[in-house]
């Protein structure tokens, strides 16, 4: 029918700000100004929940039990998510297409503003909201009523916090102060504020409670050429130290876990590390730069056991080693997908991108179940799944192919050996062998299981290989290239059987009949085309097929019963075509 069954997508569309981990580290939840929440895997760098109009401030909590999590909303609402329902939500339902039956939450109307900041208390279920107006709201998360509802800033609110055991509330705002409440009844504790004389940008409590670190813009400009960081008592209110940072600004703080360091985001794209030991004047250390890394960076989090940093920013959420600095995993929408395959079952699909990481999804609901990353230096260009469905196989542009387990995406073997990129790679059909096709003008064969190539390459193309193919019965390969020919081999002898001529541009795809009598090419000069491959015919043209306005980048023969041959092209068309009538031509 064409019907469109379903769309491959996850991660942020843009401004990622925001990310929370569960206490064991085993799910993640990111929060964005595309107005969505999104629940990940950690283990598998998978999305497996979206939650929609949860507000552009990107506000998020997880309460200390891990069995709610609150976030803003499109209007001035705190919403209230019950977790265990979430996560048994993501766990039994296979059709996340109808978003009737995804679990509603809990909308708390107390604000008059749009939801800044969100905390909840340690030791019970109430949480706290702040607003645009400055007003705090405590609620019973239990009830959704609110406790209380006070207003002790002038301006939006920023940043807000408990002390470890409960007691008190730190919020901080653009209004030059942060103010300390009293948890209870809402009360500020006025001899406890700490003023600035500029707005308060970000605030961070230690681990302990008994500092706490902000960030203010200098007094004379609240431009992003600088900044000023603070380190209070936090049980006198007591300045112990203030940085002047000059050149840029700082977008996030947070203390260092058992030092009196504090880790930083500045307005450069550094994530910078700062002494708050005494007064000074500092740059800080550049932890991480992403302007070399690539990427942005807005928010950056130590775990709670000091081991990894979580930054987030742009589209996606990193996750690093702190002692090495080595990303462990990213937590992104994929790059620019330039390969994908279906499994023999049909039940998943793996794509590969320009990210380097290739992606198996659920087919039928389209949401990823596993992240393939960490193998490849280059960019992804083919994808496939062997013909059991247990494996998936890589090609990259930096000169190696790759299989992978599919059940834990494990990396089994590498296949090193070209002098360019693979720009593709593919099974033998019985999945014994495996035929790489690259820029350095070679194809070769490999033992899948060993690893080893198989005799010498296959040499004959002038220019860059671009795509290969097994016969039917594994007895010959097709290979095109960038020479506008394609050429059929022997595979036991590695000798050219015919080369084929006819396109006035590059070969960019091949595929053989079912029955090994025909092939089929794809090419950038718009058309494909039918060849004999019988034995004393081969190379012989029997049809071009013109339909396409644009260069065809792929062609592909139904598995089943060879019927319909479709091809794809950069006009942004496939074009399904039935193959009896050619063999009628043919005959």
């Amino acid at each position: 029918t064409g019907k469109l069954l379903a769309t491959l997508a996850e991660g942020h569309d843009y401004l990622t700000s925001r990310a929370e981990f569960f206490a064991d580290g085993k799910y993640m939840v990111t929060a964005a100004a595309d107005n969505t929440v999104r629940l990940w895997n950690v283990a598998t760098g998978t999305q497996f929940l979206r939650l929609d109009r949860t507000g552009r401030s990107a506000a998020l909590a997880i309460s200390a039990d891990e069995r709610w999590l609150a976030t803003g909303s499109e209007e001035d609402d705190l919403k209230l998510w019950d977790l265990t329902q979430l996560l048994e939500f993501a766990e039994g339902n296979k059709d996340r297409s109808e978003e009737s039956r995804q679990p509603q939450p809990r909308f708390i109307k107390v604000h008059n503003g749009r939801v800044t900041a969100i905390a909840f208390a340690p030791k019970e279920n109430r949480c706290l909201s702040c607003d645009t107006l400055g007003r705090c709201v405590l609620t019973d998360v239990e009830t959704g009523t609110a406790v209380w509802s006070v207003r002790h800033h002038t301006r939006r609110v920023t940043a807000c916090a408990f002390t470890p055991d409960g007691s008190q509330i730190l919020t901080a705002s653009n209004d030059h102060t942060v103010s300390r409440i009293n948890s209870t009844n809402g009360q500020e504790l006025s001899h406890l504020v700490l003023s600035h004389d500029s707005p308060v940008s970000s605030m961070a409590l230690s681990q302990d409670g008994q500092q706490v670190v902000t960030v203010a813009s200098p007094p004379d400009q609240e431009s992003h050429r600088g900044a000023i960081l603070r380190r209070w008592n936090a049980q006198t209110a007591d300045l112990l130290a203030t940085v002047q940072v000059e050149g840029f600004g700082l977008n996030d703080i947070q203390s260092v876990p058992n030092s009196q360091l504090a880790i930083a985001v500045a307005t450069d794209n550094t994530v910078r590390l700062f002494s708050l030991q005494s007064d000074s004047s500092s740059e800080g250390t550049v932890w991480l730069d992403f302007d070399r890394l690539g990427g942005l960076v807005w928010s950056a989090r130590f775990t709670k056991d000091g081991q990894s940093v979580l930054t987030v920013g742009g589209t996606e959420a990193q996750l690093w080693d702190a002692g090495t600095r080595q990303e462990k995993m990213n937590f992104s929408p994929h790059g620019t997908v330039a390969a994908a395959d279906f499994s023999p079952d049909g039940k998943w699909i793996v794509t590969g991108s320009w990210d380097n990481s290739a992606k198996i999804w659920d087919a039928e609901s389209g949401t990823a179940v596993r992240k393939i990353e960490g193998g490849h230096d280059g960019y992804i260009n083919s994808v496939r799944f062997s013909p059991n469905g247990e494996q998936i196989l890589t090609a990259s542009d930096d000169g190696t192919a790759k299989l992978w387990h599919v059940a834990d995406g494990k990396l089994i073997q590498s296949f090193q050996g070209h002098l360019g990129r693979v720009r593709q790679a593919v099974f033998s059909h019985n999945g014994k062998r495996i035929l790489t096709v690259s820029s350095d003008r070679t194809a070769r064969l490999w033992d899948r299981e060993a690893g080893t190539m198989i005799g010498e390459p296959f040499v004959g193309h002038k220019w860059s290989l671009l795509c290969g193919a097994f016969s039917p019965d594994d007895s010959q390969i097709l290979t095109g290239s960038e020479d506008n020919s394609a050429i059929l081999w022997d595979l036991s002898s590695k000798k050219k059987v015919a080369e084929f001529q006819g396109h006035t541009a590059a070969v960019t795809s091949v595929a053989f009949s079912r029955d090994g009598e025909r092939a089929f090419t794809a090419s950038q000069d718009i058309s494909a085309k039918l060849w004999d491959v019988t034995p004393g015919h081969e190379g012989t043209e029997i049809l071009t097929l013109a339909g396409h306005s644009q260069e065809l980048t792929s062609i592909d023969i139904s598995p089943k019963d060879g019927r319909h041959l479709l091809t794809g092209s950069r006009d942004g068309t496939a074009i399904l075509w039935l193959t009896s009538e050619w063999n009628d031509k043919a005959e």
